[in-house]
């Protein structure tokens, strides 16, 4: 494994990515652009699920998923080249895999759980109940996490001396 990571590391598209004068900046900015996207959908069904926009009818949160897909698109292609950039600072850092499973916690939120509880003929009459507003909470809370840990491990890693 170590060897592999070094390798990934000393790659061209690592070396590319991570000394060359933009490609780092431009990655990274649109993998913001792309998490904007999605994080921002996700919160705005967060919120009309935990009972915020009371005026508009539930159905209406699918309208956001091509958003979410859009930044999905963005995040996967740039977080990948993100990673092969500082592979060993990644693996390193116990808060990359932290991010990774809350990451996994929210793509199954936004694209499994919530749809199917948006389309339960049960909780569309009535006031938002119990269990659209922790899905709603859910939703906010783990895209916020992600977003923070993201932001977090530039400043949280820890180099092992192995791989060098």
């Amino acid at each position: 494994m170590h060897g592999f990571i070094i390798w990934l590391q000393n790659s061209a598209i690592g070396t590319w990515t991570r000394e060359a004068f933009l490609p780092f900046p431009i990655i990274l900015s649109i993998h913001v652009l792309g998490m904007a996207l999605l994080a921002g959908a996700a919160f705005a069904s967060g919120l009309r699920l935990s009972g915020f926009g009371a005026g508009i009818p539930l159905a209406q949160i699918r309208r956001l998923r091509p958003i979410c897909i859009a930044g999905l698109i963005l995040i996967v292609p740039s977080g990948l080249l993100l990673f092969i950039s500082y592979p060993a600072k990644a693996v390193t850092n116990p808060l990359f895999y932290v991010k990774l499973i809350a990451i996994g916690i929210g793509i199954w939120l936004t694209w499994f759980a919530t749809p199917k509880a948006v389309d339960d003929p049960a909780l569309q009459s009535g006031p938002v109940t119990g269990r659209l507003k922790l899905y709603g909470a859910g939703l906010i809370a783990i895209w916020a996490f992600v977003i923070i840990a993201g932001r977090l491990l530039a400043y949280t890693y820890s180099f092992n001396n192995i791989l060098w």
